[in-house]
């Protein structure tokens, strides 16, 4: 319920775009959201083409705080905003508000029962994470995505973690073609699960979480053009990614973005450096797993669903990760998606097969907490984004190396029977 109070407190800017770009292609008709002068205009044309007794302070507000869009999100968002969506913003606010409350926490309690944490242990997670975890509490404020993100990668790993089924890949590659077509970031996800089970020869997993992700993104992107009425919608959102101005990711406003970091202090782009050394860091880290898993009993490898679920969220996490430290706009929100990781890292001390309980623990809990902000902020007051950022990213550098580390070794060790 705090939650949810805290959430409705604010006006949810991220959300409104979300709702007001539905709005006006599903009661406007209008499709040109993706243009300058598309982004002026459709928020006063939806709010002139709603009828009175629905129109609240708070959506006047977030028209008047937001009167120039930034439509960078793709269409098959814009699809389930605009159909979820009753016309009502201050009702439709607050659905939002519930979902992603239940799947931010589902999402942790699902990540933990894969890890198999105890209850305990789970809902003290739950509990700190939404009190103490600056990134969670700021996804509720703006009502941007991350926690249903978080909600997704977690179903995606609790039918992977099922017992073999001749429908569970494709069913979890439905999730995860779901999510990245939801939001494309995750993508990194997906690369990062392919290149482990490639490397791990891993082909039929690979074929069948490939076929359900395939499947899902036809169906994604069919009902966006569907609600479009034109497929030129997504060549629209291309165009407009490609086209995203300097003047909206500045680090000054609350870009955390490790690329912008480096490229204002070295005067060069660094994203594709970046990104070729963690793509390389990776593969390197899983070749080397591999080849030290050669001479191991078949026991000690990962055909259990138990060691295969674990596997695979190191993976996860690590794409998220990769994702995190390449890219060129990271709000702080954005770094809901390291809590997969800091999860598995701070598993149970019972599982050896990710390295020293100890020293990985201390170390991941140091990353939380730098990445967390709140307790920065009772040291240092607000008002530091610089500070802020390079915390953050030094957490999420020292997450991902922890997680690459633990690669290297989830092959070698059995995962222990609780």
């Amino acid at each position: 319920m705090r939650g949810f109070s805290y959430a409705r407190t604010w006006r949810g800017l991220d959300y409104y775009q979300f709702w007001v770009v539905g709005q006006a292609v599903s009661r406007l008709g209008d499709t040109d959201v993706y243009s300058e002068e598309g982004r002026k205009r459709i928020g006063g044309q939806v709010l002139d083409s709603l009828p009175r007794e629905t129109i609240s302070d708070r959506l006047v507000a977030a028209v008047s705080r937001r009167k120039v869009l930034e439509t960078y999100s793709t269409p098959f968002l814009y699809t389930l905003a605009g159909t979820l969506a009753s016309g009502r913003y201050d009702a439709d606010q607050a659905g939002f508000a519930v979902l992603s409350l239940v799947c931010g926490i589902a999402g942790v309690l699902g990540l933990c029962r894969v890890l198999r944490y105890s209850p305990l242990a789970a809902s003290a997670a739950v509990l700190l994470l939404a009190e103490l975890f600056a990134p969670y509490r700021s996804d509720l404020r703006v009502g941007n995505v991350n926690l249903i993100q978080l909600g997704l990668l977690s179903a995606f790993l609790c039918v992977r973690s099922l017992s073999p089924r001749r429908w569970r890949d494709p069913a979890a590659g439905a999730i995860l073609g779901f999510a990245v077509m939801f939001k494309p970031n995750l993508a990194h996800v997906a690369a990062m699960l392919a290149l482990g089970w490639l490397v791990n020869r891993r082909f039929g997993r690979l074929a069948s979480v490939a076929a359900g992700a395939a499947a899902s993104g036809v169906a994604a992107f069919t009902a966006s053009v569907l609600f479009f009425g034109t497929w030129r919608a997504w060549s629209g959102w291309l165009a407009a990614v490609r086209s995203l101005p300097d003047d909206i990711v500045g680090i000054a406003i609350g870009n955390f973005a490790l690329a912008r970091m480096l490229g204002d202090a070295v005067g060069r782009r660094a994203v594709p450096l970046l990104a070729i050394a963690v793509l390389a860091t990776a593969f390197g880290s899983l070749w080397a797993g591999r080849r030290a898993g050669e001479g191991t009993p078949a026991a000690a490898r990962d055909d259990d669903p138990r060691r295969e679920a674990l596997g695979d969220l190191l993976l996860v996490g690590a794409g998220c990760l990769a994702y995190l430290l390449t890219a060129p706009l990271v709000w702080v929100h954005y770094f809901v998606l390291a809590i997969p990781l800091a999860l598995a890292l701070l598993r149970p001390a019972a599982d050896a097969a990710i390295g020293r309980a100890g020293a990985r623990e201390l170390l991941a809990g140091i990353a939380v907490v730098l990445l967390a902000n709140r307790p920065l902020e009772a040291l240092v007051g607000q008002g530091h984004p610089a500070l802020v950022a390079i915390t953050s990213n030094l957490g999420a550098l020292l997450l991902l190396g922890l997680a690459l580390a633990a690669l290297r070794r989830a092959r070698v060790v059995p995962v222990a029977k609780p």
